[in-house]
Formats: C-alpha cells, structure tokens, sequence
C-alpha cells in the first residue's frame, strides 16, 4: 500500500508540474494585455519639414540694342545688335551675285581698343530680310591660309602662292619679343568699297599690341550658295615696303 500511494503521489506531482509548464508556455505565447499595441494617428503625426524652393539662377543679362533695316518694298524689319549701333555700327548696300536686289549689310564693331579691331559683317536679303550666313575671317584663314617660321622672315601660302612678311621690319623691337607666327585674329577690319564687301586682316608679329606687319591680307566676299564667304583673296604689300626693297 505505501508503494501504490507513493507512486500515485508522483504521478500527481508531475501532472502538476507539466500542467505548469502548458501555462507558462500558454502565457508567454499570448500578448499581454497590458501593453497594447501603440498606433500612430496620423492626424497627431509630426509634419516633416518642407524645403524652400530652390530659386533658379537668373541668366546674365545681356545687352541689345534694336537696329531697323528697310527693305526695298519699304518693309522694315528689325535686328539686335550687341552694342550701340550710333557708335559701333554701319548700314550699307552691296551688290553680291545672284542679288538683283542690293543685299543690306551691317558692318558692326565687336571689341576695339589698343591693338585691336574685331569687326562683324551681317548680310541680309533686301527682299525679304532673310539673314545670310557670313563665314568669318578666322574661318577662311584656316581654310586657305598657311604659316610657317625662318630666320628672316614668315612665310604665308595662300592656296599654293608663297608670300613672305620680313622680319626685318621689327629690327627696333627685342628679338624675344617676335612671335612664332603671325596672329592675324585681333585686327580684322570689313568695309565696302564699289559696291562690294571686304575684310581687310592685319598680323600682329610683335611686342604687346602694336607691332603689325607692314603686310595684310585683302578678303573680298560675295554670296556662294546661299553663304557669304571669300570668293577672293589678295596679298598686300605697301608702296613703301615695296620701294625699300628694291632700293
């Protein structure tokens, strides 16, 4: 009998002690009703902070001023230039081929100062207005002109003609001063003559600013397929030059 009891003791001491456990494990596994779940309401949510909006930069401003052109038919059209047409620019009329009409030209200065001339030339149809392109005197250089250095002299091809700008010119000025070629890109001069239109190119050589070459180079223009570009181009020499060396 005290065997039987015993072991009916154990068996209820463990069923107790399992039965414990089941709860423990029941309560860990449920949620504690003391600590609900937080919400966020999305009314009292703070209001992230907004950027200003960025101001876009402001472009330079650029100066223009109006220039009117009249037509032949007595349209007048208008054009901007960059600087006061009073001043640094003229109107003419020119006669370029395939034009009945003569073409209206503007002859504007863009930069001049001491050394340097840089002039525009603007062609526009006196017809209709319709603006031509005009190749600019860098560009026919570079398509038809050539450089190179000696001792004496520079040398100028022009479509397969040698022409030579002396050195001698320059004896007043220190020989560190010559350039190793002529620049001809700060004194680029176009006028109207006879109806029609020219750049004549002078070639700073040396010093800063003021040593130009006796020698230039004459551009005549003339309307070639729809663009206005060189249809010639002339060496010059001065009288004086000339009478120097054969003296």
């Amino acid at each position: 009998m005290f065997y039987r009891a015993k072991t009916h003791r154990y068996r209820i001491s463990s069923i107790l002690v399992l039965l414990t456990a089941v709860l423990l494990l029941i309560g860990c596994t449920q949620s504690d009703p003391t600590k609900a779940v937080q919400t966020t309401d999305a009314a009292s949510a703070p209001v992230p902070q907004t950027a200003e909006p960025a101001e876009p930069d402001t472009p330079p401003s650029v100066e223009s001023y109006p220039f009117a052109i009249m037509l032949d038919d007595g349209t007048e059209i208008t054009v901007s230039l960059p600087r006061d047409p009073e001043y640094y620019a003229e109107l003419h009329l020119c006669a370029l081929s395939g034009e009945e009409t003569p073409v209206r030209v503007i002859l504007q200065n863009l930069a001049g100062g001491t050394g340097l001339l840089l002039e525009e030339a603007r062609v526009f149809s006196g017809d209709d207005g319709t603006e031509y392109p005009v190749v600019s005197p860098d560009e026919v250089l570079g398509r038809y002109v050539t450089f190179t250095d000696s001792e004496d002299a520079w040398h100028m091809t022009v479509e397969g003609a040698e022409y030579l700008i002396p050195k001698a010119q320059f004896s007043d000025d220190p020989a560190e001063t010559l350039f190793p070629l002529p620049n001809p890109s700060v004194w680029q001069n176009f006028y109207v003559e006879n109806g029609q239109l020219f750049c004549r190119i002078s070639f700073l050589c040396a010093g800063d600013g003021t040593g130009f070459a006796a020698e230039t180079l004459r551009i005549r223009y003339d309307l070639i397929d729809g663009t206005v570009t060189a249809s010639e181009i002339t060496f010059e020499r001065p009288e004086i030059a000339e009478s120097e060396e054969t003296a």
